[in-house]
């Protein structure tokens, strides 16, 4: 019986699942992310925690773009229409190189450092790899 994943490591898995699974022809919706995570990690998760581990993987510095659009939902308590913003197609951004570790989170990264790697879209690693 396979071991089951502690709830620690969903965000690391939907890091991984981004890096594989996505690219910006590739996109990704929390339910398919869902589902990756249940077939190949034995993990499950809502949809609420899906946007907020990538929403901390955001703040970690990871380039995620998605698509926003908005629809009108009824307040609980007024029935009054409002405004309620749906996230979808979520993909991480590369810096255009071919290797795997070219996601390297620009936090990490001084303010001048990060400059220069935002103008260039090229990331730390895969210039020390490509030497």
């Amino acid at each position: 019986m396979p071991v089951k994943q502690p709830k620690k490591l969903l965000i690391l898995n939907i890091l991984d699942i981004l890096r594989k699974y996505s690219d910006e022809e590739h996109r990704l919706s929390q339910k398919g992310i869902t589902e990756i995570l249940k077939t190949e990690y034995d993990m499950t998760a809502d949809r609420k925690a899906i946007r907020r581990n990538i929403l901390n993987l955001m703040d970690c510095g990871y380039n995620i773009e998605y698509s926003e659009s908005i629809r009108m939902v009824p307040n609980p308590k007024t029935g009054v229409p409002e405004e309620s913003y749906l996230w979808s197609d979520f993909y991480l951004e590369r810096c255009g190189c071919s290797l795997t570790v070219c996601c390297f989170p620009s936090t990490f990264l001084t303010t001048s450092a990060r400059s220069w790697w935002t103008s260039w879209r090229v990331c730390p690693m895969c210039i020390s790899a490509a030497g």
